[in-house]
């Protein structure tokens, strides 16, 4: 997997920009993505991230305009839903590979937030595993918020960005069905979040669903918020991760003293 912001970065303030147009860094993390088989090859595509993000400079940016539109709680679809539980669907991310036990993000989000968090994620999921158990595992838990993050392993695996994207619309479609409020995650960290987030913002606009941006952002490259495996986040990590997310997921929760709590 890749990474998150310290502390001191919050509100998803600093990130690495390499020294060069951003339309380039497009078009090199896509070829190189493209002519590797991830399995292979995602070591060298998140090197290749890590080299470019040494070479460059800190600066302090907001988050990405469409996404801040979409944060304001008034514009999210399914505001006035009925249902009760915050349900999160994803992979190793969100089961918590990595974590000790209780560390795993939809735990540290329970705790922020002052209620129940379901935690449906399964490791090794890619985005149409996913879509195949979304009705046992998030729609039959009456979900009033749900969290999706999902689509690293499709990247890992080299499925089609196009199929990995019309699976996620999928989803966000069937969930909206229901009446359930969205928060979907981006995973992918640096350039290569960069070049994936107009396919991010098709969805954001379509649905008008909250998103986390970069929800990995600088992890993979600071040792200290990984795991032993180099690719999952350990016990800090997962903590900025629940915080990005937390950022989120509460004000969409508060409301004139129902479940959840203002966001600090």
């Amino acid at each position: 997997m890749a990474a998150g912001l310290p502390k001191t970065c919050q509100q998803f303030g600093a990130t690495f920009i390499p020294p060069f147009q951003g339309w380039k860094r497009g078009i090199l993390v896509s070829a190189l993505v493209r002519s590797l088989s991830w399995k292979r090859g995602f070591r060298y595509v998140f090197c290749f991230i890590s080299l470019m993000s040494l070479c460059s400079f800190a600066v302090r940016q907001q988050l990405n305009p469409s996404a801040t539109r979409y944060l304001a709680t008034s514009k999210i679809a399914n505001r006035t839903h009925s249902g009760v539980n915050i349900v999160c669907l994803g992979d190793s991310l969100t089961q918590g590979v990595g974590a000790s036990r209780g560390h795993d993000y939809p735990s540290l989000l329970s705790r922020m937030v002052g209620t129940t968090v379901i935690n449906a994620g399964v490791d090794g999921d890619e985005t149409a595993d996913a879509l195949k158990r979304l009705e046992s595992d998030v729609l039959a838990k009456d979900p009033r918020v749900v969290v999706v993050e999902l689509g690293a392993n499709d990247f890992f695996d080299g499925q089609p960005l196009e199929q990995a994207f019309e699976n996620l619309e999928q989803i966000v479609r069937q969930i909206e069905e229901r009446g359930a409020m969205v928060v979907l995650v981006g995973v992918a960290p640096g350039p290569l979040g960069d070049a994936l987030q107009p396919r991010y913002d098709t969805i954001i606009h379509k649905y008008h669903i909250a998103f986390v941006p970069k929800v990995l952002e600088e992890i993979l490259t600071n040792p200290s918020l990984k795991d032993s495996d180099h690719l999952h986040p350990n016990d800090q990590g997962y903590e900025l991760i629940a915080e990005r997310i937390q950022r989120v997921v509460a004000p969409l929760l508060h409301r004139s003293g129902e479940l959840g709590k203002p966001p600090q």
